[in-house]
């Protein structure tokens, strides 16, 4: 094989390897599911250090309100957060399925923490209504203070 012609081959070989980064690139529309980062609203700026009494800042009242709040880096376990359906009572609990791990999501109108994975079902106090999973969702305990939503993830 001549140079010539290796090296043309080489250069379309790199050609067709970039087309995919390519076509990436040019994807960049936003769906209607996934909101634009200009449109988020700016997180407030809270203080997650842990207290001597144990509870931590995860979240303010206003985002709790307005829907579930998932936090998994300021805690040593995930914490979800959210308003009872019917007491408004504020529920924080480990939303990490107890049968393979997956994220449960609230679902208000059933009432219920299911996981998407494996069909489980847990009740919003964290207990197993369908199975496969047999060990409730741990559940940590949650108060309101100046505002600000405080969890005490640990014992």
């Amino acid at each position: 094989m001549e140079r010539r012609q290796f090296l043309s081959w080489v250069s379309v070989g790199m050609l067709a390897s970039s087309l995919p980064m390519v076509l990436a690139a040019c994807g960049t529309e936003t769906t209607a599911d996934e909101p634009s980062p200009e449109a988020s609203p700016p997180e407030p700026d809270i203080d997650t250090t842990p207290r001597e009494d144990g509870f931590q800042a995860l979240a303010t009242i206003e985002q709790v309100n307005a829907e579930p709040v998932v936090d998994k880096t300021n805690t040593a376990a995930y914490v979800m957060i959210f308003r009872h359906p019917d007491t408004a009572d504020l529920v924080a609990l480990n939303p990490m399925c107890t049968h393979q791990g997956c994220t449960v999501k609230l679902d208000p109108d059933a009432k219920n923490l299911p996981c998407p994975c494996h069909g489980s079902v847990f009740a919003l106090d964290g207990s197993v209504t369908t199975g496969p999973a047999e060990k409730p969702l741990p559940v940590f305990e949650v108060k309101e203070e100046d505002g600000l939503v405080l969890v005490k993830v640990s014992a």
